[in-house]
């Protein structure tokens, strides 16, 4: 490369063959990924027992001959180098120090610093762009290749004495041993990852590389990918973090971990995928569209800041009060010097500027894409009503959709009543106070129960001003003489429009005060009826509502605080089953079973081509096509909480598969001894027949030999007889 890059004759050339190598590098490091996947089992084919043993062995082979012939040393070092390279290495302040090898002695040092000479930065035929993505792949392929070797199941396994039989003799030489893993990822490994770490934050490499588990089959395998380009780019912007904590209170939790994990897919499909991509389109936009989010949080920061600010100056320097030859917007008269409006209409300019960039940049940002998803939406619910949208129809729904984004009218009417203080009275800013308190969580809830019990307060509100209206006739009709009430003597209201106005404004505060001495049995029954409608009920029902909807919200909010806090949200897995099985409960969460590596796994499953896809990822692809989000998921199941039995997967599926084997060969016994007692009872109740048969023969020769017997007695005195008289 150094001597290259002065011949400008050779270097297109050298361009060409760097960029080819590179592409040859990243095809050979996917085709040793490729041999960590195992082969999918279907416990209920016949051949499961023999295949189980082939695929558990098979893995075995690969994991082993992989320690011995790889070396991790140079893999790691590819990881940091090609880091240096990538996008991650524009700023030389994040670059990452290699780690040399005590006992290195190769003729090739792959630890030695690498830099992108200035002619690569020049180059036109294999661009710095293309460079620096050719760069991460291979960083990350080194990476997975890494982490899918070493935190393998089967990495610890000792060869066996059938392994060795089949190696044989002749055998290859073990270059590589465990040990030589351990400690190049305790040099080298654990360096990169720490140093990444301690430039960012914990999560960074989620934003770049991709880790989950995936269970195919019988068997729990781990997944590696490239985050798409998008969330890489992107990485925490605000909006999408926004819309994270908002899916994460959403997702419903009722059904149980397979409910969870669908609604959860589904919100990424839907909604979480198409921002993350209007997002990444507008950060290719010019400033200030590629800054929506930062430019929305400003001006909120703004907002409730001089909303604040205005608010302490109007209350420390307005003068006067309540009278009838002011009007609004005579500052003279309320303000003592003149400096004092120039000060506050500046203000007062820069909240209406604050408002107007908040509702802008809410427009740009997030109702596009709202109606954007709402028109899909609508295609995917109504196939054969496509065509409509290009006419009238299709301008209507855009504009229903356009208002229906509930997050923008809250900025439009934020900005129209800042533009009424600006105009009218510096009072007005005092209404911005309700939005400034919205901002804070706690008292965000406040605003959420009453916007959950709007319709029932209002109902109930409604037949309160009911209640009163009929109490009011009934007076009228009842009594000669009016009434008042305790904070105001109403009795000598002239109309019933006046009476009216009257209870609705004095009726809920106190019961009837009437002015005579005496209590009369019907004043005594109308006001204790009064009483307890109005007064009581009512009241009890309206605090009822709102107490009942804190309380359900309270409720749904320590559900949700529990089971984010103490269950693993993709495997649902309690954190005291991980700590008793010594698995860091934090470390599961943020690295093993990360929820949003999922979603971003969902995201480049639809961006990705079918080709550039590993097996891994073709079988999720499918159920994800025909909308399973759940057999895929590793549900109630962990790689790290496997115990050592566990690890004897096949063993433990063949343990399973031969009770199966012996339950049917029961079954069949149960069968044939079935048959058995069925025969015997049959011959039971035919040798029961015989011996009756029997019976009944004896009875009738019996019957017969005595039939005969008297017979011969009768011939015998017959001839007696005879010769007697002869």
């Amino acid at each position: 490369r150094g001597l290259i890059q002065d011949n400008e004759d050779l270097f297109p050339m050298w361009m060409s063959l760097l960029k080819t190598m590179r592409l040859c590098e990243i095809a050979a490091l996917k085709f040793l990924m490729s041999l960590l996947e195992e082969e999918y089992l279907d416990s209920e084919d016949a051949d499961f027992k023999e295949k189980s043993v082939q695929v558990v062995e098979h893995k075995k082979l690969t994991v082993r001959r992989m320690v011995e012939e790889l070396d991790p040393g140079v893999i790691c070092d590819k990881i940091i180098t090609h880091w240096n390279l990538s996008p991650e290495g524009r700023n030389p302040a994040a670059h990452i120090a290699n780690v040399k090898d005590d006992d290195d002695d190769t003729a090739i040092d792959t630890s030695a610093m690498m830099t992108r000479p200035k002619r690569e930065f020049e180059a036109t035929t294999y661009t710095v762009e293309e460079q620096e993505v050719h760069c991460l792949e291979i960083s990350f392929y080194c990476w997975a290749l890494f982490e899918g070797v070493k935190e393998a199941k089967e990495f610890s396994n000792e060869p066996t004495p059938e392994h060795e039989k089949k190696n044989g003799p002749d055998a290859p030489k073990v270059v590589y041993t465990p040990q030589k893993w351990h400690l190049a990822k305790a040099k080298k490994y654990d360096h990169f990852v720490e140093s990444v770490m301690s430039m960012y934050h914990s999560k960074y490499l989620h934003f770049l590389f991709g880790r989950i588990e995936i269970l195919r089959g019988e068997r729990l395998q781990k997944l590696f990918y490239l985050v798409p380009k998008p969330v890489r780019a992107l990485k925490s912007q605000s909006l999408i973090k926004d819309w994270q904590l908002k899916t994460v209170a959403d997702v419903d939790r009722t059904g149980g971990p397979e409910a969870k994990l669908q609604s959860f897919s589904e919100a990424v499909s839907e909604e979480y995928i198409d921002f993350v991509k209007h997002q990444y389109n507008l950060q290719g936009s010019p400033f200030p569209l590629n800054s929506c989010g930062e430019i929305m949080k400003g001006a909120r920061i703004s907002i409730n800041c001089l909303t604040i600010l205005i608010t302490v100056i109007v209350a420390i320097l307005y003068q006067g009060a309540y009278s009838r030859e002011n009007k609004l917007g005579q500052y003279s008269v309320h303000y003592p010097k003149h400096w004092h409006v120039v000060m506050l209409q500046g203000l007062s300019a820069a909240h209406f500027v604050s408002c107007m960039l908040l509702m802008i940049f809410h427009i740009i940002a997030k109702t596009v894409w709202v109606v954007k998803v709402q028109i899909e939406r609508f295609k995917d619910d109504n196939p054969t009503e496509v065509h409509t949208l290009n006419g009238p129809y299709g301008a209507y729904l855009m504009c229903k959709y356009f208002i229906g984004d509930s997050e923008l009218l809250v900025k439009l009417l934020l900005a129209a009543v800042s533009y009424m203080g600006l105009t009218l009275d510096f009072l007005i800013y005092s209404i911005h106070l309700l939005y400034v308190c919205s901002q804070e969580a706690s008292l965000a809830k406040v605003f959420e129960a009453l916007n959950l019990t709007s319709n029932q307060v209002t109902c109930t509100v409604l037949l309160g001003f009911c209640f009163q209206y009929v109490f009011l006739v009934i007076g009228f009709l009842i009594f000669h003489e009016g009434y008042g009430f305790a904070d105001m003597d109403t009795s000598q209201c002239a109309s019933l429009q006046a009476c009216l106005l009257a209870h609705l404004d004095y009726g809920f505060r106190s019961g009837p005060v009437w002015g005579g001495p005496d209590l009369t049995w019907e004043q005594f029954v109308f006001d204790y009826i009064y009483n307890l409608i109005v007064i009581l009920i009512l009241a009890a029902i309206v605090s009822g509502i709102i107490i009942d909807a804190f309380s359900s919200m309270r409720a749904a909010l320590q559900e949700q605080t529990d089971d984010q806090t103490n269950n693993c949200f993709i495997c649902s897995i309690n954190r005291s089953v991980m700590e008793r099985k010594q698995v860091r409960f934090d470390h599961h969460v943020f690295q093993e079973h990360y929820m949003w590596s999922y979603a971003r796994f969902l995201m480049r499953l639809e961006m990705a081509q079918d080709s550039d896809l590993s097996g891994l990822e073709s079988y999720v692809q499918d159920k994800v096509t025909v909308g399973d989000f759940q057999s895929w998921y590793p549900i109630n199941k962990a790689l790290s909480l496997e115990t050592e039995d566990d690890n004897k997967y096949s063993e433990k599926e063949l343990r399973v598969k031969d009770l199966e084997e012996l339950r049917t060969v029961v079954k069949q016994c149960s069968e044939g001894a079935g048959e058995q007692v069925k025969n015997m009872r049959e011959m039971k109740a035919g040798m029961k027949d015989t011996r009756e048969s029997l019976k009944t023969m004896e009875f009738a020769l019996s019957q017969l030999q005595g039939d005969v017997q008297k017979k011969a007695d009768q011939l015998a005195a017959a001839a007696a007889a005879a010769a007697s008289h002869g």
